[in-house]
């Protein structure tokens, strides 16, 4: 009975450690493919700051043209 316990925790052990690379590397592919270039001037941050004014200012030119 302890053997089949052990072999049980096991299998759960290597499924989840599977299960968790799979998802890992479809979230990487997914942020490689959305990231943008940053400029080389800026830290780590700044980034987020930077990021923050380029949305707002995209929302403020949507709204522009759309007369809103």
């Amino acid at each position: 009975m302890k053997m089949f316990l052990v072999i049980v925790i096991l299998a759960g052990i290597v499924f989840f450690a599977i299960r968790h690379a799979a998802k890992y590397e479809e979230t990487k592919a997914a942020a490689a493919a959305v990231a943008t270039p940053t400029p080389v001037g800026t830290n780590y941050f700044k980034r987020p700051l930077d990021r923050t004014h380029e949305v707002i200012n995209q929302v403020k030119k949507q709204r522009r043209e759309d007369n809103y």
